[in-house]
């Protein structure tokens, strides 16, 4: 299924990953129907990958209140890294954990995310592209705007990726994106079990998106393919895969939600030092 069909399907359920505000909800089990061109996502080798924060901002459009504040990290991994592919992985985390906290509009959780986003980005030598975008995420919290602190949220993500690329570091921006999607996923499905329904679960029915992130990883070259933590989130995609079986269909069981979470937590919990 090319990239436009998922994107597509996934409209439909009225759901998908990073930064469309919270805006107020009809009553109403139907979604009103969105405009694809505002779609807040990046188009990677015609497969949409959902930026990290809308997975958040629609379920607060679903009925029920995620309770957001009970996964805001009190720290985000300790020790320093050196190894770039384990920076790459614990960058992308930490860019879902700063979305996490605004869901939760938790203003120690975004500073604390804000300043380790900066020292990461040191680490990976991408520290002056990073700085003003960090400067602003902090400065947007202090003030509480939580809409800007999420446009400069997708701002870093975006900024990192470019910059990767630019340095033809294509592999490392891919474990940015999923590992933020893996980390999304492990919130969501924990959210979800909380308050199954079906609409909650089509969110997470994107197994184009999986079988992408499996492909680009199965073909890397060079070190970072051997990295414990790359085969890790290789086989744990592999199963999250499986379980999501097939694009027709339209969400998964409460049971399937819950296998899903326990992967995805256990991949995270491998990227992030303890």
């Amino acid at each position: 299924m090319d990239g436009i069909n998922v994107t597509e399907r996934i409209l439909r359920g009225g759901i998908v990953l990073a930064l469309a505000s919270a805006s107020s909800l009809a009553q109403e089990v139907a979604t009103p129907p969105l405009d694809l061109a505002s779609f807040p996502a990046s188009m990677i080798e015609e497969v949409i990958v959902p930026d990290p924060g809308e997975l958040f901002s629609l379920m607060d459009k679903l009925p029920g209140q995620p309770n957001w504040g009970s996964w805001v990290r009190a720290d985000f991994g300790k020790g320093t890294l050196t190894d770039r592919t384990q920076l790459a992985l614990l960058f992308g985390t930490l860019i879902a954990d700063g979305f996490i906290a605004v869901q939760a509009e938790n203003v120690e959780g975004v500073t604390k995310a804000g300043r380790r986003i900066l020292e990461l980005a040191e680490s990976l030598g991408l520290r002056d592209a990073v700085l003003p975008h960090s400067r602003a995420i902090i400065e947007a919290c202090e003030a509480k705007d939580w809409l800007r602190v999420r446009r400069e949220l997708d701002r870093t993500h975006k900024t990192v990726r470019d910059q990767m690329e630019m340095m033809r570091d294509e592999d490392l921006a891919q474990f940015v994106s999923v590992a933020g999607w893996l980390r999304g996923t492990e919130v969501l499905t924990s959210l979800i079990v909380e308050s199954y329904s079906q609409d909650k679960a089509e969110i997470l029915n994107q197994p184009d998106l999986a079988e992408h992130f499996i492909e680009r990883l199965s073909k890397l070259e060079g070190d970072g393919k051997d990295s414990t933590s790359v085969q890790a989130v290789l086989v744990g995609l592999r199963s999250v895969r499986e379980l999501m079986g097939t694009s027709e269909e339209q969400s998964l069981t409460s049971e399937s939600v819950q296998k899903i979470h326990g992967i995805c937590a256990g991949i995270v919990n491998q990227i992030v030092p303890q």
